[in-house]
């Protein structure tokens, strides 16, 4: 194992009405997934875009689909996609639109 791996995917247990799910954080590759700044995309675009990135991140239940998630009550939706920026680093005091545009283009001019 290189000295990287002590940053990969470190993920958090969060518990809904009795139910633990481990949330995993968003790898580097998975940022294409934010499509463009969400206060510019549509409210479907913006569900869209979310319901891939939880799925993403709940790796460890391979039987959810986006359908069911798109299916949650509001609330329920809001504590996983809270978890998922959370444990990403990409809480709107971390400034994450500003992170993952900057993330992606460094991965463009990579390219």
């Amino acid at each position: 194992m290189s000295r990287l791996s002590k940053f990969l995917a470190t993920p958090k247990e969060i518990e809904i009405q009795g139910e633990k799910f481990k949330i995993y954080p968003v790898k580097a590759k998975d940022l294409v997934m934010f499509d463009g700044d969400p206060a510019k995309l549509s409210k479907e675009e913006q569900l869209k875009m979310t319901v891939k990135i939880i799925k993403k991140s709940l790796r460890d239940d391979d039987d959810v689909t986006e359908e069911e998630i798109e299916n949650l009550d509001s609330d329920i939706l809001v504590v996983l996609s809270d978890a998922v920026l959370e444990v990403s680093g990409l809480t709107d005091k971390n400034g994450a639109l500003a992170r993952i545009k900057q993330i992606k283009e460094q991965n463009l001019s990579r390219q």
